[in-house]
């Protein structure tokens, strides 16, 4: 089976299933956002994967990056911030302008961009500095379930230019490198998507507020 192995390879993420199922050595985080589902446990050089299988989420990154930090499912008409920098403490998503001063601050800080390294419970967010509404995104946030080495999987979905409620978009497991390969950080991987991000914008971690 393709697809990407962690780095002490206690996660595995199988290509061509559209990110949408996890196999781990356990559950990457005991949450309701997660569960077994399906498929049978596989076992591989000595080691048995439980496979998790995305829940569904509303079609909003960080509202599902929070409900991953939170441990909980939200309400998404509640509009409440849920989120804050790791580093300086900066609550986020109270406002488009708000979210960028906090990544200004953030933009030299020790823990941003391919340095950005959020643990497990906690999210990564990558803000536009340069954003207009044709086309690019003002940020994307993704919340990481496990943490193997060097290496952080996420649980995220990609917001829709269309407000929906609707609890019915299938999560995607992504695997991003803390360092060395160019490119596959976090930063690297959604930095370098120019029709998305200009190339100022900043990575950093969040927290649960």
């Amino acid at each position: 089976m393709e697809g990407w192995m962690s780095e002490n390879g206690n996660c595995f993420i199988p290509d061509g299933w559209d990110g949408q199922v996890m196999f781990a050595t356990a559950a990457p985080l005991n949450s309701v956002v997660f569960r077994k589902q399906g498929l049978n446990d596989t076992l591989f050089s000595s080691k048995t994967y439980v496979p998790y299988v995305s829940t569904t989420f509303i079609k909003d990154c960080l509202h599902t990056a929070e409900e991953i930090m939170h441990q909980s499912l939200f309400d998404p008409k509640e509009g409440a911030t849920r989120s804050k920098s790791v580093e300086n403490g900066s609550a986020f998503g109270n406002s488009k302008l708000e979210n960028v001063l906090v990544a200004q601050s953030l933009l030299k800080g020790r823990g941003s961009n391919d340095n950005a390294a959020p643990l497990a419970g906690q999210a990564y967010v990558i803000v536009n500095m340069k954003w207009d509404t044709e086309g690019t995104s003002p940020y994307h946030a993704a919340g990481v379930v496990a943490v193997d080495g060097g290496d952080r999987i996420t649980l995220e979905v990609f917001a829709s230019t269309r407000t929906s409620y609707a609890r019915k978009e299938a999560g995607c497991y992504r695997m991003y490198k803390t360092s060395g390969v160019e490119g596959h950080t976090f930063h690297g991987a959604w930095g370098s998507q120019e029709e998305y991000f200009s190339d100022s914008a900043v990575t950093f971690a969040l927290c649960a507020k």
